[in-house]
């Protein structure tokens, strides 16, 4: 994952008109956003016509669209996770359209590659459980975010939002069980 301070250090310079400077945070992330977009896609029954480079460039195609304010790379990966999110839940939506409300997508909380078992759900169901997540605690939901859009690990996660591993680890549960149960109707 890129260095929290180069990152930090060019979104600021960014912001303050060097426009090298966002290039250069381009460039310190691209890698790690590939490897996220990849393993987003590659999870779940997405049947997505996206490819990783598609899902990232349609991403920040938004952001810069959005004239964002990035505050630090937390607020970055933060919208970074939620405008990846928007993308997919835009295309779902766009093809149970086309579809006439056939097939939906689906988003599997893999865990697998975290090692505790996984759930399959609708992509727009999800999306619907996070809203709703957001109002009752946003760091919850924004640690699902991360977690279930850019695929972070709990330590990556730690990192960004520059919390211990144990809270990332017990807010990830706490969200994890609460969109389960409201996924599955018992919230």
């Amino acid at each position: 994952m890129a260095s929290q301070g180069a990152v930090t250090y060019f979104l600021n310079q960014w912001q303050g008109g060097d426009l090298d400077a966002g290039e250069k945070v381009l460039c310190e992330i691209y890698a790690d956003l590939e490897v996220m977009a990849r393993q987003l896609l590659g999870r779940g029954d997405y049947r997505f016509t996206l490819e990783a480079g598609d899902l990232i460039h349609e991403t920040l195609t938004r952001l810069m669209g959005d004239s964002v304010t990035w505050n630090n790379r937390e607020h970055y990966f933060a919208l970074m996770a939620k405008t990846m999110r928007r993308v997919l839940v835009d295309q779902a939506r766009h093809r149970n359209r086309q579809k006439r409300g056939g097939e939906a997508f689906k988003v599997t909380f893999n865990e697998e590659q975290h090692g505790d078992g996984s759930e399959t759900y609708h992509l727009l169901d999800l999306d619907q459980a996070l809203l709703e997540l957001k109002a009752l605690d946003a760091r919850q939901c924004k640690v699902a975010e991360l977690r279930l859009f850019l695929g972070l690990t709990i330590h990556e996660i730690a990192d960004v939002l520059s919390l211990s591993t144990r809270t990332i680890n017990t807010e990830w549960r706490m969200a994890k069980a609460w969109l389960t149960g409201k996924l599955q109707g018992s919230v």
